[in-house]
């Protein structure tokens, strides 16, 4: 009996030490084919691995692999270095749980048509095998890179790095990371549903590093040959003790493909909550080969009055101008498109504008007036067309007016601030 023990303690003691020891004289590069195989079945695109291969199995199984590549042309994945620490019992089971992994720049190239239509490395393939039976509790990215080829140019994310974790293969996800270069960090949240028939929920929030702005998305992403998001969008900047850093909040209904952008149900909000200016509205971004943004904003009143809340500013041209220095320079337009206001009452320098409606679109760094129509104190009714240009503080317009008045010392004394 007892060496019948001592023989199967002896077994084990061998066992594990052979465990311990034997993978450092095993070549396991040259099994790498076979785990490019096993990799190809759990993504359903061939794979290919260029690379040393090193495995351990005790104390925790261990696999790493470097030169990791899948896909051809413009849509490829590919990674430098992935490795991964795997839990024993899910291993028992048949399956596979990485406690801890890491993958060294990831690489990410998709190609979007013009009709918004996705390309990736994965389009076509089978779907992946054992969808529900590999997970990651820890996944390290470091310096990954998205690259999407696209009409309108080649655009690239890069510097991608953080957490993640994945409950199965179909989800949910999470990412808490950030992506971009340095100095220009943008801080990224992302979590996701599970992926059911085609389609997951999603939340990702974006910062950037060191600046009070943020955005947030909130919605449903469908995964098709166009896939489509179709949720809420939620940009903001909070209230700051600096004076010059207005609070402002703008909330949309969005619906998203690679092609078109539509926002639809705008509420904006600039200032403090006693004195702020509020607009609604409509946009549309055209993504393709020549982009081009439409906004549509309108409001029933918009008070300038309050939201300046300067008593010292009695003239209109003193508060336009103080307008001016309080939004900055107005930007040169680097988008096609147009822009649209129209305001059906306009509080400024203590009386009413009427039916304010201005037309612009984008032209040589400035902005073209297709239409400018209002009615000012004194029953004065402007129409206008022409070019619009900022410098400074001074706005500056040229073009044509077509000026009637009814009560010429009327608008006299509005223009005066009330002086006769």
């Amino acid at each position: 009996m007892n060496t019948t023990l001592t023989g199967l303690g002896l077994a084990l003691v061998l066992a594990l030490l052979a465990a311990l020891i034997g993978p450092w004289f095993v070549n396991w590069t040259a099994y790498r084919d076979a785990f490019a195989r096993e990799a190809s079945t759990l993504i359903g695109v061939p794979v290919t691995v260029s690379g040393a291969m090193d495995v351990r199995l005790l104390p925790t199984p261990y696999v790493r692999l470097r030169g990791l590549s899948a896909g051809s042309g413009s849509t490829t994945m590919s990674a430098d270095e992935v490795e991964a620490e795997l839990a024993i019992a899910p291993l028992l089971r048949g399956e596979l749980k990485a406690e801890r992994a890491k993958i060294v720049r990831p690489r990410i190239s998709l190609a979007v048509a013009a009709d918004g239509s996705v390309t990736t490395a994965v389009q076509g393939g089978r779907k992946p095998a054992r969808m529900e039976s590999v997970s990651l509790d820890r996944l390290e990215i470091v310096d990954g890179s998205v690259t999407v080829i696209a009409p309108a140019g080649r655009y690239v994310v890069g510097g991608v790095s953080g957490m993640a974790e994945a409950a199965s293969l179909d989800g949910p996800f999470r990412f808490d990371g950030s992506a971009g270069p340095a100095g220009a960090r943008i801080q990224t949240r992302l979590s996701t549903s599970r992926l059911n028939k085609g389609a997951m929920r999603l939340k990702l929030a974006l910062q950037r590093a060191g600046r009070a702005e943020t955005l947030d998305l909130d919605g449903g992403l469908e995964f098709a040959a166009v896939p489509v998001f179709d949720g809420k969008l939620t940009a903001s900047r909070p209230a700051s003790k600096e004076a010059d850093r207005e609070p402002w909040r703008a909330v949309a209904d969005m619906r998203a493909d690679p092609a078109v952008v539509r926002l639809s149900a705008i509420d904006f909000v600039y200032g403090p909550d006693d004195r702020a200016l509020r607009l609604g509205g409509r946009a549309e971004g055209r993504l393709g080969e020549k982009p081009a943004l439409d906004l549509a904003l309108e409001t029933r009143q918009i008070d300038f009055d309050r939201f300046l809340a300067n008593a010292r500013l009695k003239t209109p041209a003193a508060i336009v101008r103080s307008l001016v220095d309080a939004f900055g320079d107005a930007p040169a337009a680097g988008l096609a498109g147009a822009v649209s206001v129209d305001a059906k009452s306009v509080v400024l320098a203590g009386d009413v504008v009427q039916n304010l409606r201005l037309d612009m679109t984008p032209e040589r760094g400035g902005w073209r007036v297709r239409k400018a129509s209002a009615v000012f104190p004194g029953g004065a009714a402007l129409a206008a067309t022409g070019a619009l240009a900022f410098s400074g503080s001074d706005p500056g317009f040229a073009g044509d007016v077509d000026l009637s008045v009814s009560d010429l010392s009327g608008l006299r004394r509005w223009l005066s601030g009330g002086q006769e």
